[in-house]
C-alpha cells in the first residue's frame, strides 16, 4: 500500500507554497503519491483550474516528478452541464499530458429525474469522459459521494460499463456518513465496510483517509 496527500489539504496556502509543504514532509515520512485539486473552490487554495494548468505545467510537473504515483480530484457534483463537461474533459486531457495516473470524479448535476433516468444519463457521460480518459492512458475513477453514495449501487455501475480503465476512489468518511438520499451509511447492504473491501476490492484504486467517523 502507498500513502499520499492532496496539497489542497494544506489550509491558506498557495499551490506552490503546498506543493514546498509535501515535499519537505516527504523527506521526514514516507509519501509515495500526491492527489492534486483541478478545480478552483473558495474553501481551497492550493487547487489548479484546468484551464490555468499549461501556465503552471513546469511547477506541476517538476512536482509530480517526486512521487510514484499521482492523481487529480476533478471538478464536483455537476457532470452534465455543458461547461462542465467541457471542464471535465479538458482536465482529463491534461492529467494525461502530466502522466497522471487516475483522475476522480463525484456523481451529479441532475435535478428533477427519475432514479433510472439520471442512471443512464450519468453512464452515458461516464462512458463519454472514460473514452477520453483511456485515449489518455489515464484510470477513471468514481468516488462514493452523491448519487452514487451507496456502495452496492457504485459497484453495480462500475460492472455495467465494464471497462479496466473505470474504478473506485473509496472515501472512507463519505461510506461511514448517512447520506440524506436515503439516510444510511453508504456500506450498508455489506454490514460493514471492511466487509465491502474484502468483496470489492479488486475495483478500489484509490482510497481517501479523511473525516473518518468510525475508529
Amino acid at each position: 500500500m502507498m500513502y499520499g496527500i492532496m496539497p489542497a489539504s494544506i489550509p491558506n496556502k498557495s499551490l506552490e507554497k503546498a506543493f514546498q509543504i509535501v515535499l519537505n514532509a516527504s523527506k521526514k515520512v514516507d509519501i509515495d503519491s500526491v492527489e492534486l485539486s483541478f478545480f478552483n473552490v473558495p474553501w481551497l487554495t492550493a487547487t489548479v483550474s484546468p484551464f490555468e494548468i499549461d501556465s503552471k505545467k513546469n511547477v506541476i510537473g517538476k512536482f509530480l516528478e517526486n512521487f510514484r504515483y499521482s492523481g487529480a480530484h476533478l471538478t464536483f457534483p455537476d457532470i452534465v452541464s455543458e461547461e462542465k463537461v467541457k471542464e471535465i474533459s479538458i482536465s482529463i486531457v491534461k492529467a494525461g499530458e502530466l502522466n497522471i495516473d487516475y483522475v476522480v470524479i463525484h456523481i451529479g448535476g441532475l435535478k428533477n429525474k427519475s432514479f433510472s433516468e439520471a442512471w443512464n444519463i450519468y453512464k452515458e457521460k461516464v462512458k463519454m469522459y472514460l473514452e477520453i480518459a483511456e485515449s489518455n492512458n489515464v484510470i477513471f475513477t468514481l468516488e462514493n459521494n452523491g448519487f452514487l453514495h451507496n456502495l452496492s449501487l457504485l459497484i453495480k455501475f462500475i460492472k455495467e460499463i465494464d471497462s479496466n480503465m473505470l474504478a473506485l476512489t473509496l472515501d472512507i468518511g463519505h461510506a461511514y456518513k448517512k447520506h440524506p438520499l436515503d439516510n444510511e451509511v453508504g456500506y450498508i447492504d455489506y454490514g460493514d465496510l471492511s466487509n465491502f473491501i474484502l468483496e470489492e476490492r479488486e475495483y478500489i484504486k484509490n482510497i481517501h483517509m479523511n473525516s473518518l467517523q468510525n475508529p
